[in-house]
């Protein structure tokens, strides 16, 4: 059954990977869901988008990837006895907390670390492919006897799944984020996106193959640290090298996404959205510091108050919404204007198809885990009132804006920081 939720998440997200590559093609625009939103449905829902970005999307995913890299570093030590979940919290902060200050004092330098990282991830996952492969061609194949033998069918658990594995492609859209600036973006924006998930897709299914061809069912079914139990089964006094591996490719991936995230909190921050005290940028080492100790702090409190499924739950949720506003959107634009400029134009049935997929397995995660969407709802919420103090009316709330440039000087000296050149959106363009 596990083979069955990850072929559907794999065609979900390559329906959503192709309605993003024509809205980043008709939408030429860096900036993502936030400019497709500001477009598509004007400046408020633009500025909720962006709120829910920086307080729900961005801290969760932190959160999730620092307790992650928690867990394969003190796992090893501890494969047998009762899982400690303060010590997986402690040592989370502690990651958020270097990956901060690596991006804080070598933000420029940071990219080739992400590299070499990113190169581990890929060598981990080489060396257990190939291992499973030499096991099939031995004749391990009990696992795939009768594959759906104790299998799950509850709905609401296969959506908890469904919603699990497309969490591993959710990252199909980050192209769109820097879409103005790539070299002929009518070629290589879809070119990027049509190579590379297929590539992620595969890669995912044959770890899965891995797993099932090496691995008795009921650890698969029972722990979630698949890639620990395997280097503990075979590669004896070294099992310890596959848990480690994982966790430095995992917190290469934690410093490009606090990088990722500051760097869309200064953004907003220029275009006046947010306080300009966010924008400010180190003078030695040329990083937005205040972005990076924010993002770094909001992802702390995730780490310590929820546990790693909860976060995958909470932050699913926000983000397959704002993904589905954004095609629909596209198929309003479809019918509003039908004769703008389309570098590639999908067939009308796959954004249909994936709109009626994605509102359908959000509603049925509202169904599952209520509590945690409720407190994703109420936290966009907040940022109505935040438009309107910020943003809209600022000017008519004096004691913040003196509350604002005291913070600032203060955050000034104590981060030796300044400002970049700002650059405002000017005008509306709203397509609806």
């Amino acid at each position: 059954m596990s083979f069955v939720i990850w072929i559907i998440a794999a065609i979900f997200s390559l329906l959503g990977a192709v309605c993003y590559a024509e809205l980043g093609t008709t939408i030429e625009s860096s900036g993502g869901d936030y400019s497709y939103i500001y477009e598509l449905y004007g400046s408020f829902w633009a500025f909720l988008q962006m709120h829910v970005n920086v307080f729900v999307i961005q801290p969760s995913l932190h959160a999730i990837i620092s307790l992650t890299i928690a867990q394969y570093l003190l796992s090893p030590f501890l494969l047998y006895c009762e899982e400690v979940d303060s010590a997986y919290k402690l040592l989370a902060i502690c990651c958020l907390t270097l990956a901060a200050a690596l991006n804080i004092r070598n933000f420029p330098k940071a990219s080739n670390y992400i590299d070499g990282c990113s190169f581990t991830r890929l060598a981990i996952l080489f060396v257990m492919i190939s291992l499973s492969l030499l096991f099939l061609t031995c004749g391990h194949t009990k696992n795939f006897w009768d594959p759906f033998v104790n299998s799950n069918t509850n709905l609401l658990n296969l959506t908890l799944a469904f919603f699990y594995a497309v969490f591993a492609f959710s990252g199909f859209n980050s192209a769109n984020i820097v879409s103005d600036e790539i070299i002929n973006v009518d070629r290589n924006l879809p070119l990027a996106i049509f190579l590379s998930l297929p590539c992620i897709i595969g890669l995912y299914f044959l770890t899965n193959i891995a797993y099932v061809t090496a691995l008795p069912i009921n650890i698969l079914s029972h722990y979630s640290q698949s890639a620990l139990y395997f280097s503990n089964e075979y590669f004896g006094f070294l099992y310890f090298v596959i848990p480690f591996s994982v966790a430095v490719a995992n917190f290469g991936y934690l410093s490009s996404s606090i990088m990722s995230a500051a760097r869309i909190c200064a953004w907003c921050s220029k275009n006046g959205h947010y306080p300009k005290i966010l924008s400010l940028v180190n003078s030695d080492f040329n990083s937005p510091t205040v972005s990076i100790l924010f993002t770094t702090f909001l992802a702390s409190i995730m780490a310590l108050c929820c546990d790693v499924y909860t976060l995958i739950s909470y932050t699913s949720f926000a983000f397959y919404t704002i993904v589905n506003a954004c095609v629909i959107g596209m198929l309003h634009l479809r019918y509003k204007r039908p004769f703008i400029r389309r570098p590639i134009k999908i067939p009308i049935i796959f954004p249909i198809v994936y709109t009626i997929m994605c509102s359908s397995f959000c509603f049925v995660l509202i169904i599952s885990d209520f509590f945690t969407c409720l407190v994703a709802i109420f936290v966009s919420a907040i940022g109505v009132p935040l438009y309107v103090l910020f943003y809209k009316f600022s000017h008519c709330f004096q004691f913040l804006q003196i509350a604002s440039e005291y913070l600032t000087q203060f955050c000034q000296l104590v981060c030796k920081s300044n400002f970049e050149s700002t650059h405002y959106i000017s005008n509306e363009n709203i397509l609806f």
